[in-house]
């Protein structure tokens, strides 16, 4: 579809180009955000997501077995550049630590039995230990290594302004 013909992108956001509806008059903001914290776009009654139609206005249509990743996470943030094309598993590498986690550090936890902290990655769909610390943020940093070393450009970092 070439939703330059019905929508202009303004500074990560979408206007009506067109009378869509009653509710979509043209120059309206398109998309509402949903409860999973996306911008979802309803039209010809079907739901897109902002991010989506955002990164086809600019690269054309999405190659088959990609999906669209917010570089910084921020999925309300739609910015062109900060869209790119990822496979799932780039995807998956690029997300936040687990919340319910000892640690508030991605890949890394509290080890009671050893009173250490301790780092680990997935890489590839394998778990990969990478040490027990004294201190949590080295565990951090050890958890850091590895994820660029392993992920690149899609690596979720701590202290991504170490980088």
């Amino acid at each position: 579809m070439n939703w330059s013909n019905i929508f202009d992108y303004v500074d990560g956001a979408l206007f009506w180009k067109i009378h869509a509806n009653n509710n979509a008059p043209k120059g309206s903001l398109a998309g509402t955000i949903r409860n999973d914290n996306y911008v979802g776009v309803y039209y010809l009654g079907k739901y897109y997501f902002a991010h989506k139609i955002i990164y086809e206005m600019f690269n054309g249509p999405l190659p088959e077995g990609l999906i669209v990743d917010h570089k910084d996470r921020n999925t309300l943030n739609n910015l062109k550049e900060n869209l790119r094309a990822v496979t799932y598993s780039q995807n998956s590498m690029n997300k936040r630590g687990n919340k319910i986690a000892t640690s508030d550090y991605k890949g890394v936890s509290w080890h009671k039995q050893k009173g250490k902290w301790v780092s680990a990655i997935k890489i590839n769909g394998s778990h990969k230990h990478l040490g027990f610390f004294h201190e949590e943020y080295l565990a951090a940093l050890a958890y850091d290594t590895a994820a660029k070393a392993n992920h690149g450009e899609y690596a979720s970092l701590n202290f991504p302004s170490l980088t």
